[in-house]
Parts: C-alpha cells; structure tokens; sequence
C-alpha cells in the first residue's frame, strides 16, 4: 500500500514538472521574441504549439515507463 501511494505521488509529480517546464519555458521564450521582434503574438503561439508536442511525447515516455514500473510492483506481491 505505502509503496503504491509513494508510486502514485511521483507519477504525479512527474507529470506535473514534465507538462509545466517546457509550457513555460518556451512561452517566454516566444514572449521574448515577440517583443524584440515585434510581429503580435506569433512567436508565443509557436512556442506553446511547440512545447505541447515536447509535452505530448514526454508524457506517452513517462506512461509507459509508468506502467512498466508498475506491473513489476503488483508483480513482487
């Protein structure tokens, strides 16, 4: 039970660092250069469009290894 909720709570913590790093980091990256540049908004909306397919792709990684991880867990029971 503990080891499972310990499983849990990283996965979740996990996800949440693997979604947000990337977000923000390109969204101000794509801020920075619609402001040097000055063209509205494109360079953010190309960030974020960017980051969502780095998030995409890191998270189907971290849930297979997930699952991976967690079939050997119930296995050692």
């Amino acid at each position: 039970m503990k080891s499972s909720l310990i499983f849990s709570f990283t996965l979740i913590g996990k996800v949440g660092l693997t979604t947000a790093i990337p977000l923000v980091a390109f969204a101000f990256i794509g801020r920075y250069f619609d402001q040097k540049i000055g063209h509205g908004h494109y360079f953010l909306l190309l960030g974020m469009a960017f980051a969502t397919i780095i998030v995409y792709f890191s998270i189907k990684k971290l849930v297979k290894e997930a699952i991976e991880k967690f079939d050997n867990l119930n296995k050692d029971k």
